[in-house]
């Protein structure tokens, strides 16, 4: 889970992709009610290895759901 708003000065990691192995990344774009407006998938080996970095970097962002399942079962 990633917070958008802790992303407010990494803006370039606020997206909606999917990486599928070492053979492409797929970016979905949607509509302000959530609705699926373009869906973009890139074959090549540069765009893929973008995409992976982007993931490690949001990583560095991201807390586990159940840590904050267990935080608020808590009360805290």
């Amino acid at each position: 889970l990633v917070r958008v708003s802790e992303m407010q000065l990494e803006p370039d990691l606020i997206a909606d992709f999917g990486i599928y192995g070492d053979e492409a990344v797929g970016y979905q774009r949607t509509d302000q009610d959530g609705r699926t407006e373009r869906y973009e998938m890139h074959f090549a080996a540069d765009s893929v290895a973008v995409a992976e970095q982007r993931w490690n970097k949001l990583q560095l962002f991201a807390l586990r759901l159940e840590s904050i399942l267990d935080r608020e079962a808590q009360g805290g």
